[in-house]
């Protein structure tokens, strides 16, 4: 799990976002409201939306985000972080505490990483928190 996360802050300017993100080979990124709170998700491609619309000026990125990104609590096993990305069809998920503050992201790589290098045969006790 990354816990090194790039996040856009809730109300910040979509011009401003495209500064932090053009430096950046993600294509994600959580948006945080000032508790670190997970509200959403904006792509690179919610970005290009803005643009396409002549709407960077002064639009907050929370009127081009996902409020309803896919989220993964870290107490929760590693199987379960894999079942999600399948049923949800995404490459990464969101990882948060019990008050839905932001933990770190985890993708299909890292996953399959833990599983290689585990040592414990039961692959679906291994938990988030671990990674």
């Amino acid at each position: 799990m990354s816990k090194k996360v790039t996040t856009l802050r809730k109300g910040m300017p979509l011009k401003s976002a495209i500064k932090l993100v053009t430096n950046t080979l993600h294509c994600g990124f959580p948006v945080v409201d000032k508790n670190n709170k997970v509200i959403g998700i904006i792509t690179k491609s919610d970005i290009d939306d803005a643009f396409i619309e002549n709407q960077l000026e002064n639009t907050p990125v929370d009127k081009f985000m996902n409020p309803n990104p896919v989220l993964i609590e870290e107490d929760k096993p590693l199987f379960d972080a894999l079942l999600d990305l399948h049923l949800n069809n995404v490459n990464w998920l969101i990882v948060t505490d019990d008050k839905n503050s932001l933990k770190g992201i985890i993708t299909r790589y890292d996953i399959k990483l833990a599983f290689k290098s585990s040592k414990n045969d039961s692959t679906k006790e291994m938990l988030l928190s671990k990674t």
